[in-house]
């Protein structure tokens, strides 16, 4: 319990995190008129395409990867989208939400507030054994995590995100470069501070990733079942069962 005060003065960085994670993602899927329940499901996957080849194409033009070059990536793609919108316009085709219309009545402010109510339930379920038992601002002891930890420090040092490189600092004398997936140190280093890599790197693995992870169920319940609201309530709570994935594999 004596984890908790700590973990507590790490709520900016679940907010600033969560934000960079869904709010890109999110814009972008909305002005491709994608339906608002699959865009909140795909919003993270979005923005983690958005940070993939964004990094490897700042490397290439030589930019380095930050907060203002990563809006300048998701003002690019939203241009993109808008472009796109407009060559449909001009083809005078009619147009539906991506994904098509949903029959059914709209979900009330009620409804609204039990989804969330059983979110919150589900992820406080994952979260609550973690912040007993982790402390925020304590490395891991385990070789992976330490390697993680460097990658976000490698990011935020070198500017280079790009899956081609941004990793070479990791294997110290090499022949070759190093090619190993990214995102999740390019996100965290965009928040992250020199001496705020540990609980950057923590909060994004151990409170972040069961947040996407049950969100993403309950969109999944709501498309599944799009006329029986209830499912979309017991998706998140079933879901939260099921700690293997993601607590197991994140704290280890």
């Amino acid at each position: 319990m004596e984890h908790l005060q700590a973990w507590a003065g790490t709520a900016p960085l679940l907010v600033a995190l969560l934000v960079v994670i869904y709010l890109p993602g999110l814009i972008v899927l909305r002005l491709a008129e994608v339906r608002r329940n699959l865009s909140l499901g795909f919003a993270p996957a979005v923005t983690c395409g958005l940070a993939g080849v964004g990094g490897i194409a700042l490397d290439l033009m030589g930019v380095p990867w930050n907060l203002g070059t990563f809006f300048a990536i998701t003002l690019a793609a939203c241009a993109l989208v808008l472009a796109y919108r407009l060559v449909l316009q001009r083809s005078r085709q009619p147009r539906l939400p991506i994904g098509g219309e949903v029959a059914g009545s709209r979900w009330t402010a009620r409804q609204r507030a039990v989804v969330v109510a059983a979110l919150a339930v589900a992820v406080l379920f994952h979260w609550v054994p973690v912040l007993i038992v982790v402390d925020p601002y304590f490395p891991a002891s385990l070789s992976d995590p330490m390697f993680h930890y460097n990658g976000i420090n490698a990011v935020m040092n070198t500017g280079n995100a790009s899956m081609f490189g941004a990793m070479d600092w990791n294997y110290g004398l090499r022949v070759l470069d190093v090619t190993y997936p990214s995102v999740w140190h390019a996100l965290a280093a965009l928040i992250a501070s020199p001496a705020a890599v540990v609980e950057v790197a923590h909060v994004l693995s151990y409170l972040v990733i069961p947040v996407i992870f049950l969100v993403g169920m309950a969109c999944l319940g709501a498309e599944v079942f799009p006329r029986r609201r209830l499912m979309t309530v017991l998706t998140p709570l079933a879901a939260a069962g099921f700690v293997a994935f993601p607590d197991y594999m994140t704290v280890g």
